[in-house]
């Protein structure tokens, strides 16, 4: 089973996460994707470890997600990745990011009966960036994204602390000008 949270930053998104992997009450790990390049950041990543149960066991992944997923997957039975918009930003600093979202999305293929949890931050909500490096990396991990909700079998949005649980696919409007054009 997949389930997949995103949201804001400072929304919530890991502890909400880390409530249903508590819950679950299998064999816990956890893929941890970010790097420490500030001092910001350390503190950040500092009270997320504070907060995870020090028996809870760590694999900390480099750009090989996948790798890292797998692996995970023939150790525990509730596994929770946290986050994928860090493990995007580092693949694509390293243009690697086309083979490696393939191979993510691979990886996920192999869940079977295992709890797999995925927390993402939601890019797309702010105003538009003014530097194309940001916009790349809000388009691509948006679309990343809504590939990892599709194979889901639960997508939830955080907002304020509070999970929203999103519904499956829908038919939308047709999306047409008033000329009829697409």
């Amino acid at each position: 089973m997949i389930i997949f949270i995103t949201g804001g930053q400072a929304s919530g998104k890991s502890d909400f996460a880390l409530d249903i992997l508590y819950r679950n009450g299998g064999k816990q790990l956890f893929i941890a994707t970010g790097r420490a390049e500030d001092e910001s950041f350390r503190r950040q990543i500092r009270l997320h470890r504070d907060a995870r149960p020090a028996e809870i066991p760590v694999i900390e992944t480099g750009t090989d997600l996948a790798d890292s997923l797998r692996r995970a997957l023939s150790m525990g039975t509730d596994i929770l990745l946290d986050s994928l918009d860090f493990w995007y930003f580092l693949a694509m600093q390293e243009n690697q990011l086309n083979k490696r979202t393939t191979d993510l999305l691979a990886a996920l293929d192999e869940v079977g009966d295992k709890n797999l949890i995925i927390v993402s931050s939601e890019t797309g909500l702010g105003p538009v960036a003014a530097d194309s490096t940001t916009r790349a990396f809000t388009r691509g991990l948006g679309r990343l994204n809504a590939k990892i909700a599709a194979k889901a079998d639960s997508s939830w949005l955080v907002v304020a602390g509070r999970g929203i649980q999103l519904e499956g696919a829908v038919e939308g409007p047709d999306v047409r000008d008033r000329k009829g054009n697409s």
